[in-house]
């Protein structure tokens, strides 16, 4: 009885949240917000789900691997996990071999002698596997949703069908960040999305084949950046690793995603608890804060996916749900940051950049990023020096949250302001050097820094 009651509620939850995605807004709105709230819809129903029904500890492990905010390989592994009618493959990919490398190639010949391409830019990599057609598994390298194939796309292609494009079968997504990626030459009737489909990290998309203009089979795979055009098109390799599979190598950070997690907690702090649950406490003006500084007002959207509607002091909340709605914010706020900084044509931030903007905008404080309404506006102060801040100016000089906090006026010499204070000291080092200084309250001198007059 238990069981069918969780059911019940779990596909209540279903019904209640899910939204369709209209595929043709969403490519003409590279940060569509409807758009990255029904990913973390998904996100946390499957997380919802694994507590409900009680699944295994290898089940949760799969739902943080899911929420991975970076681009991953390609390729997944031979093992396959079903979570709510979608299939992932996210142990260790198959072994791959990289046959043709991004930028200029010569022509390609084919085992009959004939040329199939002409000399010239070869806009993505060719990742080959050695397990035929129809076998190694293609997964989604980040989520996001699929523009093409439509649903009367021909899937059946193969690698003698003329009237097939160059690329065979494929399958294009589009990312929340504004970045396209194609999949080509998938083995016919193997891809398993169609346009308008919500897809997630790690989910497998189709099969490798040697459909379209293909030699043998592999995978072709594509970054485009900003728009879905072949002169959009980047480096895979810039964004993706073989050798580091489910990580990133575009950014030369040595901080991860968890090691952002963990700095963002260590400034927060916590509200009342017990050894199983956050209790919910007047964090400052009206604003309801619980556990390490998760505000109710700016992750409200992101509790009701666990089911919990409305929060007052003194409300409790497990602590397994409160410090998850963190890192979904951080997720978020990572995502909307690349979206937002690619959108006005900022490519030249590192990841511990973003990390250190992450901080700022954690608890739903996205304005400190883009909207200077409320004074905070990094993307313009940036773009009004060229991305070449000079200490005085960022402290001195400019709008922005690190500005804002060395200069309110209530609460001046206060422990409360010096660590505020300290916190923002502490992100701009990171933003500036990537390393990590706490900066002890005992040590903290804020007339060393650039105070503003």
């Amino acid at each position: 009885m238990m069981k069918r009651l969780k059911l019940i509620i779990f596909i209540f939850m279903i019904v209640s949240f899910i939204c369709p995605v209209d595929a043709y807004e969403f490519q003409n709105s590279s940060v569509e917000s409807s758009v990255k709230l029904e990913r973390e819809d998904i996100y946390s129903m499957k997380k919802t789900y694994d507590e409900l029904i009680g699944d295994s500890d290898e089940e949760e492990i799969v739902y943080e691997e899911v929420s991975n905010s970076f681009y991953w390989w390609p390729i997944g592994s031979d093992k396959t996990t079903t979570v709510n009618g979608k299939t992932y493959a996210l142990g260790d990919p198959v072994d791959t071999t990289i046959t043709s490398f991004f930028g200029y190639r010569s022509a390609v010949i084919n085992s009959s002698g004939k040329k199939i391409t002409s000399d010239g830019n070869h806009g993505g990599i060719d990742i080959a596997a050695g397990q035929g057609v129809g076998v190694t598994n293609v997964i989604a390298v980040k989520s996001g949703v699929v523009v093409y194939p439509s649903a009367k796309s021909k899937l059946d292609c193969k690698n003698s069908d003329k009237s097939c494009s160059s690329y065979g079968n494929y399958v294009v997504i589009q990312h929340s960040d504004g970045n396209y990626t194609l999949y080509g030459h998938l083995h016919e009737n193997s891809i398993t999305v169609k346009e308008g489909d919500t897809v997630e990290q790690g989910q497998v998309i189709a099969k490798v084949g040697n459909s379209g203009n293909s030699t043998g089979p592999h995978l072709h795979f594509e970054i485009r950046v900003g728009e879905n055009k072949t002169d959009s098109r980047d480096n895979p390799l810039d964004y993706v690793d073989k050798d580091i599979p489910r990580s990133n190598n575009s950014s030369s950070s040595s901080l991860s995603f968890d090691e952002l997690v963990e700095y963002v907690y260590s400034w927060e702090g916590t509200t009342a608890s017990t050894d199983t649950e956050y209790i919910a406490e007047n964090g400052g003006d009206g604003v309801i804060t619980i556990g390490h500084g998760v505000t109710w007002e700016g992750t409200s959207n992101l509790f009701r996916k666990y089911g919990i509607t409305e929060m007052y002091v003194g409300t409790r909340v497990s602590k397994k749900i409160v410090d998850q709605v963190g890192i979904d914010a951080l997720l978020l706020a990572v995502d909307d940051i690349k979206a937002d900084l690619s959108a006005n044509g900022i490519d030249d931030l590192k990841e511990y950049q973003i990390f250190a903007l992450a901080s700022q905008v954690y608890n739903g404080g996205y304005t400190v990023i883009k909207d200077s309404s409320y004074g905070y506006d990094f993307i313009s102060a940036y773009l009004k020096h060229k991305g070449k801040y000079k200490f005085d100016d960022i402290y001195k000089h400019e709008s922005n949250i690190w500005y804002d906090s060395m200069c309110r006026p209530y609460g001046p010499g206060t422990e409360w302001q010096l660590g505020l204070q300290r916190r923002r000291v502490s992100e701009w080092r990171l933003f500036t050097t990537g390393e990590i200084d706490f900066y002890p309250l005992s040590t903290f001198d804020p007339s060393k820094y650039a105070w503003p007059e």
